[in-house]
């Protein structure tokens, strides 16, 4: 028996018989419905109104005449590149990015590299599922025409948006570019993905070529088509393409490319040498699988942070919260461990096992173990890849982030979760959609064609998987460090001597080192904010300082040529100043109150503004003894070194969180 079903708001009819499952029914008729588990049932995504009532597609059997309305989603993709075209030959091309998630496309006139108009869309294959192994599972059960007939369509549709936000007609276009990964390759031209289901996962497309675009995307009647190579089963010409965009195959410099997205791509090296692995880093990261997980469009929460004792959303376009996207769910981690609402071991600290970050919207303990699989893969192929070039993290001196997520993440938060590594923070760049931008780069010139087929002999592809040490790498990188372990690191990346967690309960504030203060032997009592009597009272002081659980003691320590070597007192004490209030602006920004107690007193100024107001409230600092601290009992209640023996001189300091 037939069944008439209508899609809103397109107000189109379709025919389905009665059994008929209803995703399926709408992924025939070309309708693009978000199902990140492949119709599984299990991710919760592919909610439709069926006669008004919500339902998911994948459980809903057609069994009457129905209307059924689609979500209107307005997603944020990015297709912006730091890296432009440059000028090349021939005439109008195109240059498509196919990503698991989304798709950019660009529209260029290669003579002089200005791009005419660029567009996206969400890939609709998302309907099969939201990563790779859940489409080549499809394909290889039937479904391979649908496959590539919904990416083809996708990117006709485009082609013709494109052109005609270009005033031109798709028969003037010469040359088009195609990169993605294998499988998303190998889907849109139609060629079995068997190949990535079985060892060795080897590629098919290894070599550059040009074929008839029109055989793909028929209203491309004059164009050729340019297949870029693959280096591995997995990894892509999207790859390569991001290679090519950053000049990472033509620095100097230690270079680690990262491309995180459905699966995560990285390359170390320079114009020496480079190695490439790539790791199933999971949809997580872009919404998927996760309770309330979405992707970056308005409602979605992008950012949190932990302030005042609570979290703090917030969310794109400024309204009510309705789920959460990649970058969000990094900081709402981060924030998380910071607040010790998540163990070191992955647990949430309460009896509910949830991390509310609205009224509404939560975090589940399986959303936490989502995030330690995605971080625990992407840390380990970083490890990997340098201790197979033979160097440390501490060597590599650039780090680009490709892609979406990697745009739009806060670094920062990406480090404190250990999705990178600490001692990279500073050396982060964000590049943009790296992949549309080499896509550009090849469509443009066939020398950079060229060039990419070289890159495929000169880049080692590392199989993770078969590595002895991957196993562990992964394991240990899936724990997140306690809170004063990360900042420990952190302190010791910008150069302290010594840095180690401090026990609150050993800070005894001390009348007598108070009255040495008042001996203002530095001239400074009463002379300056931050100093007694104007920091408060001893007892006032000793309040402020219970009120936090967690410290960190940090020491300079320094070189002297003889017994009283003023030049290497004042030497080591301006490293001192140096790394402390560089500690200090960053540990403020994940606790704005944080309390930093320097050595000697605030040195923000040259001179305290006293008697008229601070100049810089927020970034002045105390000084240890200022708050009545005796330095050498603090570092020997705590199992540190005060005095590390003769010619050397040492500056300590302690931050409260």
């Amino acid at each position: 028996m037939k069944n008439r079903i209508t899609v809103m708001p397109e107000k189109r009819n379709m025919e389905a018989a009665t059994g008929e499952n209803l995703l399926q029914v709408l992924r025939a008729g070309g309708f693009f419905v978000d199902a990140s588990c492949g119709g599984n049932g299990s991710c919760g995504k592919c909610k439709v109104l069926v006669d008004g009532e919500e339902k998911l597609a994948c459980r809903t059997t057609v069994d009457r005449d129905m209307v059924v309305a689609l979500p209107q989603e307005a997603a944020h993709i990015l297709t912006h590149s730091s890296t432009p075209a440059a000028p090349g030959d021939g005439g109008l091309c195109l240059a498509f990015d196919i990503g698991t998630t989304t798709v950019a496309g660009y529209l260029l006139n290669a003579q002089t590299g200005r791009e005419l108009a660029c567009g996206s869309q969400l890939n609709p294959q998302i309907s099969y599922g939201a990563d790779v192994i859940s489409r080549i599972q499809h394909a290889l059960n039937g479904r391979m025409e649908e496959l590539t007939g919904a990416i083809r369509n996708c990117v006709a549709e485009l082609t013709n948006a494109l052109c005609e936000q270009a005033g031109v007609g798709p028969h003037q276009i010469d040359a088009v570019s195609m990169v993605g990964n294998p499988a998303m390759q190998q889907l849109f031209l139609g060629i079995s993905p068997e190949n990535l289901a079985q060892i060795p996962f080897a590629p098919v497309l290894t070599q550059a070529k040009t074929v008839k675009a029109a055989d793909h995307i028929p209203v491309l009647e004059n164009a050729r088509l340019l297949i870029v190579p693959d280096v591995s089963g997995f990894v892509g010409a999207d790859t390569l393409a991001c290679v090519l965009a950053t000049g990472l195959h033509e620095a100097e410099e230690l270079t680690l490319l990262v491309d995180i997205g459905t699966n995560g791509e990285m390359v170390l090296g320079n114009k020496h040498r480079m190695a490439a692995c790539s790791t199933a880093a999971g949809p997580a990261l872009e919404g998927a699988n996760i309770q309330f997980g979405m992707r970056g469009q308005t409602g979605a929460i992008d950012h949190v942070r932990w302030e005042n004792g609570q979290l703090r959303c917030s969310v794109i376009g400024g309204g009510e919260a309705v789920g959460i996207c990649g970058s969000g769910l990094i900081d709402a981690v981060a924030a998380a461990l910071d607040a010790g609402l998540i163990n070191e071991r992955g647990r949430i600290q309460n009896d509910d096992h949830r991390i509310s970050l609205t009224d509404r919207i939560y975090l589940t303990q399986e959303d936490i173990r989502q995030v330690q699989l995605a971080k625990g893969a992407i840390a380990a192929g970083i490890e990997l890849l340098a201790a197979h070039l033979g160097v440390t993290l501490q060597d590599i001196q650039r780090v680009y982030l490709a892609g979406a997520f990697g745009t739009f993440m806060n670094p920062s938060s990406a480090c404190r979760i250990g999705l990178l590594p600490s001692v990279l923070e500073d050396k982060i760049l964000a590049v943009g959609n790296a992949a549309g931008g080499g896509a550009k780069i090849l469509a443009g010139t066939g020398r950079a064609v060229d060039t990419a087929q070289a890159l495929v002999g000169q880049m080692k592809f590392v199989e993770l998987a078969a590595a002895p040490q991957f196993q562990g790498s992964f394991a240990r990188n899936m724990r997140f460090s306690a809170s004063e372990s990360y900042w420990c690191q952190k302190a010791l990346t910008l150069g302290f001597s010594k840095a180690m967690p401090l026990d609150v309960a050993t800070l005894q504030p001390r009348q007598d080192v108070r009255d040495m203060c008042a001996a203002d032997r530095c001239g400074a009592y009463g002379k300056n904010w931050t100093c007694p009597p104007h920091c408060g009272s001893l007892a006032d002081c000793e309040k402020k300082m219970r009120t936090f659980s967690r410290g960190i003691l940090l020491q300079t320590v320094g070189k002297t040529e003889k017994a009283i070597d003023t030049k290497a007192y004042r030497r080591t004490e301006a490293e001192h100043l140096r790394q402390f209030h560089a500690f200090c602006d960053q540990i403020r920004k994940a606790f704005p109150n944080a309390l930093c107690l320097g050595s000697g007193g605030c040195r923000i100024c040259e001179k305290c503004a006293f008697p008229e107001p601070c100049r810089f409230p927020e970034k002045a600092c105390s000084s240890m003894e200022g708050y009545g601290l005796f330095v050498a009992q603090v570092c020997r209640d705590n199992g540190c070194e005060y005095h590390y023996g003769e010619k050397t001189v040492t500056y300590t300091a302690c931050v409260l969180f």
